[in-house]
């Protein structure tokens, strides 16, 4: 099984997320340093938090990267996305599979109280339980 290895980066002194259009096709086309220059222009890498693309994309179609903050329509549930090898995962909630319940709903740079929120939320009635 193969697919398509893409990144975004957050850059923290601009306080702004770039979406490169570059693809990689397999991760041994590209050492890290050579992720970091295909990825963002910046004299600073440490100021920058790279994210990988899960591969799947939510029930609007977009695509689902790491520090994404997800909402599960179906069972009411908010968390950001971590890698937690062998896979993706919502928090500690519940593995990312493709579900036409899953909406991204934010990130966790640019949207941090949502994250917050999350963990007394439900999708139904939006109000802290």
């Amino acid at each position: 099984m193969s697919r398509d290895i893409k990144f975004r980066v957050w850059d923290k002194s601009k306080q702004k997320m770039y979406q490169p259009d570059g693809v990689f096709s397999d991760l041994a086309e590209a050492d890290e340093g050579e992720q970091w220059a295909f990825i963002v222009n910046t004299p600073h890498p440490d100021d920058c938090e790279l994210m990988q693309y899960t591969g799947l994309k939510d029930k609007n179609g977009k695509e689902i990267y790491e520090g994404d903050i997800i909402e599960h329509r179906l069972h009411g549930r908010i968390g950001a996305v971590v890698y937690d090898p062998p896979e993706f995962c919502v928090g500690n909630q519940f593995r990312l599979l493709e579900d036409e319940y899953h909406e991204v709903i934010g990130n966790i740079y640019e949207n941090p109280e949502l994250q917050e929120a999350g963990s007394d939320m439900v999708a139904s009635d939006k109000e802290p339980k």
